[in-house]
């Protein structure tokens, strides 16, 4: 019995994992066998990318608000963010009622991201009269915004 122990520990040295697609908190268990038959087990993060980030976020607002729009904002728009740069979503609803209080519970909708993360949510009207007044953030993100949502 000892010897087919060994015989399928000698067979799996050097076999690699096959892949596979990471869980909601980006964390994989190692186990490792050293060449004594000495076992450990490591918790590794796995790194997230600002593209499944970016995925992410867009997917839980539109799963909460159905929105008209979701545009992306600032460096990450423009395409000049940096590491530490956070995502800006202005969220065009039909129809909202308080901005702000719909704000927060996006806020809230799109949970723990590996960035920072802000959303600000106006109504199709306002988004309609703002965005072609020169100066006003609607007039900048009808421009330089990136439109997630619709795709297309």
């Amino acid at each position: 019995m000892e010897n087919l122990r060994w015989r399928v520990l000698d067979r799996g040295r050097g076999i690699v994992s096959l892949p596979f697609e990471a869980g909601e908190h980006k964390r994989v268990a190692v186990k490792i066998v050293d060449d004594r038959g000495i076992e450990s087990l490591r918790i590794l993060e796995i790194p997230v990318s600002p593209e499944d980030t970016l995925r992410q976020s867009v997917e839980r607002i539109v799963t909460f608000a159905q929105p008209v729009f979701v545009i992306l904002l600032g460096s990450r728009a423009r395409g000049d963010a940096d590491d530490g740069s956070d995502f800006d979503f202005l969220v065009v609803e039909r129809e909202v009622h308080n901005p702000a209080e719909e704000s927060a519970c996006l806020r809230r909708a799109v949970g723990s991201v590996e960035a920072g993360v802000n959303v600000v949510v106006v109504d199709e009207a306002a988004f309609d009269k703002w965005s072609e007044a020169p100066g006003s953030t609607l007039y900048w993100a009808k421009r330089e915004g990136r439109v997630l949502y619709p795709r297309g």
